[in-house]
């Protein structure tokens, strides 16, 4: 399996207006029912539809989204999947589905880890949490909160930031100035 990010190049570049996730299938590249996920390129859910209940599309987990008890061992020759979607994405309940995706990186945790990380696309998933101390940075996803430790002269204060609301946007890292706003960071 693979522990490390593949060098960048054309195809590891985040493609703009793309949701990334991860899912997990067996040794054997199946998931749920037996669908057989592809080791690498576009897949298409030979039974979807557009309802908000499991079943009918292709699962996955949006970033910020977190189901452990949904993962398959890797001691058991289960493997990660980092899959990109342009169409529309349905959620459920801590989980998503989509119609059609591209596998962008098949193995192990650390190398999914890895090649989302060399992606620059923000340390914050969708509807997560981003957290840094005083003069840190912090960036989160669509719907994600930002927290910020600050000193405002007097005492450690902490500054909180919905993204969508205030002019907040997504995947932008943002620090706290002096008067306690936030201030996007340039990359």
């Amino acid at each position: 399996m693979t522990t490390t990010a593949p060098s960048r190049t054309e195809t590891n570049q985040p493609a703009p207006h793309r949701i990334y996730g991860i899912r997990s299938v067996r040794g054997d590249m199946t998931s749920h029912n037996g669908f057989k996920w592809p080791e690498s390129g576009e897949v298409t859910a030979p039974d979807w539809n557009d309802r908000a209940e499991c079943g009918g599309g292709l699962h996955f987990l949006r970033q910020g989204d977190n189901l452990p008890g949904t993962w398959y061992a890797e001691c058991d020759g289960g493997k990660i999947l980092v899959i990109s979607t342009d169409c529309a994405v349905v959620n459920i309940g801590g989980k998503a589905k989509c119609e059609r995706c591209r596998v962008e990186y098949c193995g192990d945790m650390i190398g999914a880890c890895a090649f989302l990380a060399s992606l620059e696309i923000g340390s914050g998933w969708y509807r997560g949490t981003a957290t840094a101390g005083d003069g840190g940075t912090a960036t989160a996803g669509d719907d994600g909160t930002v927290l910020i430790k600050w000193h405002d002269g007097n005492r450690l204060r902490i500054k909180a930031g919905y993204i969508g609301e205030n002019g907040m946007k997504p995947n932008v890292p943002y620090r706290v100035d002096n008067d306690g706003n936030f201030v996007e960071v340039a990359k």
